[in-house]
């Protein structure tokens, strides 16, 4: 099932729309959605599409050959060398060469990229086929272009990397469903294709026993095959994914649970946010950038590491509706978490709020050292909008709103803006509370309002892009 994406398919588009051939790569982890970006954007196009197996140079070679006949039709050629190969790329004249899980080229050390940089040098950069190399080892395919000496360092012409889709395109998978409903899928699956989609039949409770809570279960062991497929021994990342899932957010106290000296998680906290986009570093906007704290940024390895470690005995004796029963009551609150993230991407993309194009420059939530925190903060050109976030389907009072202009100060000085406030409740606000709002140059938004903005969304480009 593809859906979205439209960004991407856009960006290849532009890029492979010029004029001489280029040189594209496409890199993003394990079970993104690479292939079928690939897949959906070559539907009607000529080109050749190989995929590399993880393997020798000698089998490896064989399988393109024979992927190379099934494709142009013809008998397989005889490929001795990486030349050979490319040779008979050449000779077929289709203008775009496609290499999936290019990766297990460069692990199978026979120089494969090496004879592609030459040919592209000598030949095709100026008349010959464009090339995307698409691969989910993300250390690898940085290394192949982004540092002086690497192999094709220099030479791309234009570079795609793909992350989890945002709430606006997996609303999609579930055209059928409630809102409220997509939310709850959404703070359990993330924005994954391939784990969005065990969320497809079902309920959302009989889609996690289905997907988790068994031996046997498609995604009990996801984790730990995406970090051994980047890092080999995945021991140290799980351990720091294990402490942020179970509540340890500050640098000191992951650092404690797993008896590091201080820095010494440096390395792995980086990797897991910039190569893997699993965990964020948030520091509150408009505050003091020392209270930062660790997350877990997709909501699927949220949920998993909140839960699953701690309960994998029970579920390897397959007793997993003993962790479903456990699981269940904290499902709102989930959902509740990233109904905060799903509010944020409504409001950042929206081509106005309160009645006023926002221009932001920034956006984030707040807090202090008192435990103080504000939701969302979104920063504009010429003022502030602070707001609470609640997923209570009863509407939200006026208490709410007190309690919100009462933080209001604690940030109000710091840029010299005028703050706005703002709720948005799954319920709904009061009419006390509404007015309230709207004294203070206020607004309040419902989960219905969040629906209409991500529709007109649907139907427009995003907000500065």
């Amino acid at each position: 099932m593809f859906v979205g994406r439209s960004w991407e398919l856009s960006a290849l588009l532009r890029a492979l729309e010029k004029g001489p051939p280029q040189f594209v790569r496409v890199l993003g982890r394990r079970r993104v959605g690479k292939t079928e970006l690939l897949l959906h954007f070559l539907e009607g196009r000529k080109a050749l599409l190989f995929d590399v197996d993880e393997t020798t140079t000698p089998v490896m070679l064989g399988t393109l050959a024979a992927q190379f006949a099934t494709q142009v039709r013809t008998d397989p050629p005889f490929l001795r060398t990486w030349d050979d190969f490319l040779d008979a790329v050449e000779r077929s004249g289709l203008p775009l060469i496609v290499f999936d899980e290019f990766q297990h080229v460069l692990e199978s050390g026979g120089g494969g990229e090496g004879r592609l940089r030459s040919r592209w040098d000598r030949r095709w950069r100026k008349s010959g086929p464009s090339v995307i190399l698409c691969g989910s080892s993300i250390g690898m395919m940085r290394g192949l272009a982004e540092a002086r000496g690497a192999p094709l360092y220099g030479r791309l012409t234009a570079d795609l990397r793909l992350r989890p889709m945002e709430y606006r395109d997996v609303r999609a998978f579930h055209p059928d469903l409630s809102e409220a409903e997509r939310v709850r899928r959404f703070a359990v699956f993330g924005g994954t294709p391939y784990y969005q989609a065990m969320s497809l039949k079902g309920t959302l409770e009989e889609s996690i026993s289905r997907a988790l809570l068994n031996p046997e279960s498609p995604l009990l062991n996801e984790p730990t095959l995406l970090l051994r497929s980047e890092y080999g021994d995945p021991t140290r990342y799980n351990s720091v994914l294990t402490a942020v899932g179970e509540g340890c957010h500050a640098l000191h106290d992951i650092e404690s649970r797993l008896g590091t000296p201080h820095g010494g998680l440096g390395s792995y906290l980086r990797s897991l946010q910039e190569d893997m986009d699993l965990i964020s570093l948030e520091v509150p906007l408009l505050g003091r950038s020392k209270l930062g704290r660790y997350v877990i940024s997709d909501p699927f390895f949220a949920f998993y590491y909140r839960f699953i470690p701690k309960e994998r005995p029970l579920i390897e004796a397959r007793k997993g509706d003993d962790v479903l029963s456990r699981i269940r009551p904290q499902l709102e609150e989930r959902a509740g978490r990233v109904f905060e993230r799903v509010a944020l991407e409504a409001l950042v993309r929206a081509p106005e709020i309160g009645g006023r194009s926002p221009r932001l420059r920034a956006w984030g939530r707040w807090w202090n050292r008192t435990g103080e925190e504000i939701d969302i903060v979104l920063v504009g050109e010429d003022r502030v909008w602070a707001g609470e976030v609640k997923w209570s389907s009863a509407p939200q009072g006026t208490s709410l709103v007190y309690d919100l202009l009462r933080k209001i100060p604690l940030i109000e000085g710091r840029g010299q803006l005028t703050v706005l406030p703002f709720v948005v409740s799954r319920g709904g606000v009061t009419d006390g509370a509404a007015h309230l709002l709207e004294e203070r140059g206020g607004f309040a938004l419902t989960l219905e309002d969040l629906t209409g903005l991500f529709e007109g969304l649907e139907r427009a480009p995003l907000h500065g892009s």
